[in-house]
């Protein structure tokens, strides 16, 4: 039974993954682009998009690891882990605000979803290494 349980939970977790993913890319319309900003407009969201299959593929595996997580991370690392949850769906959220400096605007927030990948990618591989 206990095997059974294990199994439900982690289809339920990617298929609620999944949603997320899917939804997500029907609310931003990737190939919908500004024709003055075409470039950064198509580097923000899917980096934004990268971003979310990176950050939900780190945390289904940090979901099921069978290690304690608090021994292997120090608190520096848990708290840009929780800020790098917020900051790219601010970033994503608040585009339509600014009018002027769209495209340094969409520039910046896209390097910032690339440095939280790189940044999920090495704290995957720290971890890994230690399993």
């Amino acid at each position: 039974m206990n095997q059974f349980g294990q199994i439900l939970s982690r289809i339920l977790v990617i298929t609620g993954f999944s949603t997320i993913f899917m939804l997500s890319t029907v609310f931003l319309r990737p190939f919908r682009v500004n024709v003055k900003r075409k470039n950064s407009t198509y580097m923000l969201k899917f980096s934004y998009l990268a971003y979310l299959l990176v950050a939900l593929s780190f945390f289904y595996y940090l979901m099921f690891l069978k290690i304690e997580i608090t021994e292997k991370i120090n608190e520096f690392n848990y708290v840009f882990m929780i800020l790098s949850l917020f900051a790219p769906n601010i970033g994503i959220l608040l585009r339509r605000k600014f009018k002027n400096n769209r495209v340094i605007y969409n520039y910046f927030f896209s390097g910032i979803n690339l440095m939280i990948m790189v940044f999920l990618l090495s704290l995957f591989y720290k971890i890994h290494l230690v399993i």
